[in-house]
Formats: C-alpha cells, sequence, structure tokens
C-alpha cells in the first residue's frame, strides 16, 4: 500500500505552486507522482527537477540514456521506474527483444560498444557499489571523460528515483501484471 498520497494542486503552498508550475511548464508538461512528492519540501523538489530536467533531456544519446535508466530500475527491482521509461527506450531505439532480455535480468547482445559498456558500468555500480579498472576504462573508451560523469550522475539520479518509489511503496498503474521475473 502506499505510504504517502499525491498533493492536490489546490491544496498546495505557495512555495509548492511555485515548483508545481516550474514543473509543468517544463520539458515533462506534466507533475509525475515522484516530483509531486518531493513537494513536500518545495526548495529541495526545485533543485531535484532542475537536475532532472537536464539529465532526463540533455546527458548522453537518448538511446544511452533510456538503457541506463531501465538498467537502473531493474537493478532496483523497481516496475515503475521502468514502466515511466519503457516506451521512450523503444522510441529511442531499443528493440523489443533487448527490453524482454533486460526484463528479465539478462544483457542484451549490444552490437554498439557504448551501451555494452553503460550495461555493465550501471549493473556494476549498483551490484557491487564499486566499478572495476575494466568496467571504468570501457565506459571511458566509448563514453569519454564528459560522457562518464553524465552517467554518473544519471545513474545517482535515478537510484535516488528507485528508493523514494521504494520508500513510498508507489504502484505500478492498474491492470499491469510482473515486469520483472525476480
Amino acid at each position: 500500500m502506499q505510504r504517502i498520497q499525491p498533493l492536490a494542486e489546490s491544496d498546495l503552498t505557495p512555495e509548492q505552486k511555485v515548483v508545481w508550475d516550474l514543473i509543468k511548464r517544463g520539458p515533462r508538461g506534466a507533475v509525475a507522482l515522484t516530483h509531486n512528492t518531493w513537494l513536500r519540501n518545495p526548495t529541495l523538489s526545485n533543485y531535484i527537477q532542475q537536475l532532472g530536467a537536464y539529465i532526463r533531456y540533455d546527458v548522453l544519446s537518448d538511446k544511452q540514456r533510456e538503457l541506463a535508466i531501465l538498467v537502473t530500475g531493474r537493478c532496483w527491482n523497481c516496475e515503475l521506474e521502468w514502466i515511466l521509461h519503457e516506451q521512450q527506450a523503444h522510441t529511442a531505439g531499443h528493440s523489443e527483444e533487448d527490453l524482454t532480455t533486460l526484463a528479465s535480468g539478462g544483457k542484451p547482445a549490444f552490437a554498439e560498444p557504448d551501451l555494452s559498456a553503460i550495461y555493465d558500468y550501471v549493473v556494476e555500480i549498483n551490484e557491487t557499489r564499486e566499478v572495476s579498472d575494466s568496467t571504468y576504462d570501457a565506459a571511458l573508451q566509448t563514453l569519454g571523460e564528459k560522457g562518464v560523469v553524465e552517467l554518473v550522475a544519471l545513474v545517482g539520479f535515478y537510484d535516488m528515483t528507485a528508493v523514494l518509489i521504494k520508500t513510498f511503496r508507489f504502484d505500478k498503474p492498474e491492470g499491469i501484471g510482473p515486469i520483472f521475473k525476480r
């Protein structure tokens, strides 16, 4: 059962409403449940929504970014994070076969070395809390220093999002069965 209920726009404080409006006018166009939850602290929410908009729309390529988000969600067994990004992953060019493999906990046979490096990095940092030299070197080789820094920020942001979703037990939309095989 969900531990916290969404705030209604009509119940927002003036400070919360400012951030709500910023989110709605931004690239998201709507206030998702995660951002609604952060509104309990409007100052924090504003910083998070700014960072999130930058990470969500301006780092890495679409295909790289969506892979990193989905793998992060999978590492956390966070089906809602997966649901919120699966369509964007399709749009970015990920095949249904690759998404099925990812959802089952496997690594697709990526043709692109950057995608393989991203997958390995996200899984390794989430599972071991470390990054080996070989994993770092592969990410550096395919993404460059700027890309590795962006990947680190992206994974940290979506780890934080998964922690929020798990802490407050946000449910998947009704009618959606299990996505991950545990």
